[in-house]
């Protein structure tokens, strides 16, 4: 069983399927906020996205995990890869 905030979905459900269902039951609306990116001569102002909430982790996302994000006109996908090796960190040493 695949569980949510309020339903539980049988096994034979694609996790796509229900991250479809969920998506369309429960959109989320988020503000953009302006970020500086410093060029060599002056700055831009660029739109700047920051998503976050136990909804991410009730569809599947940990925080560590690699996502990709699918774009198209006016329109973002965020997808879990599924089935990465994670990095191991590496510390350097102080000399």
């Amino acid at each position: 069983m695949y569980y949510c905030k309020t339903k539980k979905y049988h096994k034979n459900f694609s996790t796509k399927l229900i991250t479809a269902i969920m998506a369309v039951r429960n959109p989320k609306q988020v503000k953009l906020q302006p970020k500086h990116r410093v060029l060599t001569y002056g700055y831009k102002t660029v739109p700047w996205l920051s998503v976050s909430g136990i909804w991410l982790e009730e569809l599947g996302f940990k925080a560590g995990d690699t996502v990709r994000i699918l774009t198209s006109e006016k329109q973002l996908i965020i997808e879990l890869i599924e089935n990465q090796i994670p990095e191991k960190q590496t510390l350097k040493k102080r000399k």
